[in-house]
């Protein structure tokens, strides 16, 4: 019976399409899905960039029923795809369209995609088979209806590594004309924008793209930032979003500070501190003491040094140091203790406001020296070697025993001192004692008096006039090493045969004595 009802359609759609009577019937679209299944939904998968895909495959079938194929209007097949997981969508469609003999049952239809791996990111692929059918009863004949038959949606992922931007971090100092050049790894996704916050850059303006891997931020771009920190964020079209980050900083200005270079204290005072010091330059440097007693404290807070209370009648060089990425400044304060009073001092040629006046009254106090009578000192007379000799050997007992004991000799007054200082090694030999002394042979002496450490770095010859070869090089290089001299001028020359005044001498003593005023510096 079903065979027979089935002739008898095919010949009652002959003669109706004879006469021209389905051409003239109104196509609608049907809401309702049939009789046409998908047997085969395509199945997703996961590939790498510019992998080879495998094609996804999707199966159409109708065994027959009552709704009956049109057979004037084609099969079409397309597939599609869409960034999200639905089907619905038909504005991006590639595929063929199909007739086949739509009376011979039952009916089936596969098609295949291969999907693109060159575009990294997830894409649903689906396929729709458009068709016409005529719904028919053995008793009516109704209108053909558009239908069609969807299947589900293939999440095909595309892994691609993330676009890189190189280096990270960059400096750009404000009013500079350098640009800063970039290394691009897309990995292959596709460049979108460069933005600086709600800011989209310009291409050409604000940047140039060289080639696929390389690019230039323009200096006239970057001198329009802020100074401080700013994110670049390169957008592509999958992956993270790689960064770029940028410091600007100020035009750069060398270090400067200014500020008090003296002060006078009397011996016994209470704590205290200098007058403010400016600090200039850009970036702001960073201030340190570098050199000096450490009864001295750099504030940063107050931009001060504060002195501590209890340093001995002296003088205290401290040196700061500003430094910043633009260079470095130096200042050296001098800080003079002197004594509570000034009455028992003898010397009435070195009177307070003689430079060399601390420094004279501590080693006197100290019973390192002697006038030329009761009341003379004499500074400007030359060391004699019999004073140089003295001046060891107490040293060296002051240093031994906590206080000098040593007195003098006879028949000459320097006896003692030469008997000491030949007995702890200071001197080898006798000198010619009332003749002035030698640069060279009082530091030979003085080198000998008390243990230095080195707190300079002073090279081998690097002193001008003193080669290593010179009798007494070892004993000059260990003074200057130890921050006890530094040399006559500013190329640190000694003038090794010249003689000492003996104020100057005053001021070697207290550097030998007190490690807190020794002079750092390098050659």
């Amino acid at each position: 019976m079903k065979t027979k009802s089935r002739r008898l359609l095919s010949t009652l759609l002959a003669v109706m399409t004879m006469f021209g009577l389905l051409a003239a019937m109104p196509l609608t679209v049907s809401a309702d899905d049939g009789p046409m299944e998908v047997t085969v939904n395509p199945v997703g998968a996961n590939y790498v960039l510019n992998q080879t895909a495998v094609p996804l495959k999707a199966t159409f079938y109708y065994s027959g029923g009552t709704e009956q194929p049109y057979a004037n209007y084609p099969i079409k097949v397309q597939w599609y795809w869409s960034l999200t997981d639905t089907n619905t969508g038909r504005d991006n469609g590639q595929g063929e369209y199909v007739r086949d003999n739509w009376l011979t049952m039952p009916f089936e239809y596969q098609t295949t995609l291969t999907p693109t791996t060159d575009t990294g990111g997830v894409r649903y692929y689906y396929a729709v088979m458009e068709y016409m059918v005529y719904p028919h009863i053995l008793t009516h004949v109704a209108e053909p209806e558009l239908r069609y038959a969807v299947t589900e949606p293939a999440r095909i992922e595309v892994i691609a590594p993330n676009a890189t931007i190189s280096p990270e971090f960059v400096t750009f100092e404000k009013g500079g004309s350098d640009d800063i050049a970039l290394t691009v790894d897309t990995a292959g996704h596709l460049a979108q924008s460069i933005k600086n916050g709600d800011y989209t850059l310009q291409a050409g303006t604000d940047f140039v793209i060289n080639n696929i891997t390389s690019m230039t931020l323009k200096a006239s771009y970057l001198n329009t930032l802020d100074e401080g920190t700013h994110t670049l964020t390169f957008n592509f079209s999958g992956g993270t979003s790689p960064t770029l980050i940028i410091a600007v900083t100020a035009a750069n200005v060398a270090p400067a500070i200014t500020g008090p270079t003296t002060m006078t204290l009397t011996q016994g005072y209470a704590a205290t501190s200098t007058g403010a010091y400016i600090i200039s330059g850009a970036p702001v440097p960073a201030v340190a003491k570098i050199s000096g007693d450490a009864a001295f404290t750099w504030n940063n807070g107050t931009s001060k040094l504060d002195i501590a209370a209890g340093l001995p009648v002296g003088t205290y060089p401290v040196v700061l140091q500003a430094k910043s990425t633009a260079g470095t400044a130096a200042l050296i304060f001098t800080l003079t203790v002197t004594p509570s009073s000034a009455a028992s001092f003898p010397f009435t040629d070195v009177l307070p406001s003689h430079w060399s006046y601390a420094d004279v009254r501590v080693a006197w106090e100290q019973g390192l020296i002697n006038g030329k009578s009761d009341t003379l000192f004499a500074p400007e007379d030359n060391l004699t070697y019999a004073e140089a000799v003295k001046l060891a050997a107490c040293m060296h007992q002051l240093y031994s025993l906590g206080e000098v004991t040593l007195t003098n000799g006879s028949p000459n007054w320097y006896d003692s001192y030469v008997a000491y200082a030949k007995d702890k090694w200071i001197i080898g030999r006798d000198y010619d004692w009332n003749a002035p002394a030698t640069r060279a042979e009082y530091m030979d002496m003085f080198s000998k008096a008390m243990p230095l450490d080195e707190i300079n770095t002073i090279a081998d010859g690097a002193i001008p006039d003193v080669p290593m070869t010179h009798p007494q090089a070892y004993a000059i290089y260990k003074m200057y090493r130890a921050g006890i001299v530094q040399g006559v001028d500013g190329a640190h020359n000694c003038n090794p045969n010249a003689n000492i005044k003996r104020s100057e001498v005053a001021t070697i003593l207290t550097r030998m004595m007190n490690e807190g005023v020794r002079i750092r510096f390098n050659m």
